[in-house]
């Protein structure tokens, strides 16, 4: 069941792929708050750097903390 569930959850992660347009003034724990992920699952940063982004940046979200 276990395995099954995993599965599952991977498909749903490709295909529900959940993106944020950096706006001025977003931080990254900001924004991680308010999709209930942690920091680390914010990625894509054009500068390869979490502490810079910019606004237009398109972030990529990963999946939500399980509670």
């Amino acid at each position: 069941m276990t395995i099954l569930c995993g599965a599952i959850n991977s498909l749903l992660d490709k295909f529900m792929a959940i993106t944020h347009k950096v706006e001025a003034g977003d931080t990254v724990s900001a924004i991680a708050k308010r999709y209930s992920v942690p920091t680390s699952a914010v990625s894509g940063f054009r500068s390869n750097d979490p502490n810079v982004i910019l606004p237009g940046e398109i972030l990529n979200i990963g999946s939500p903390v399980v509670q």
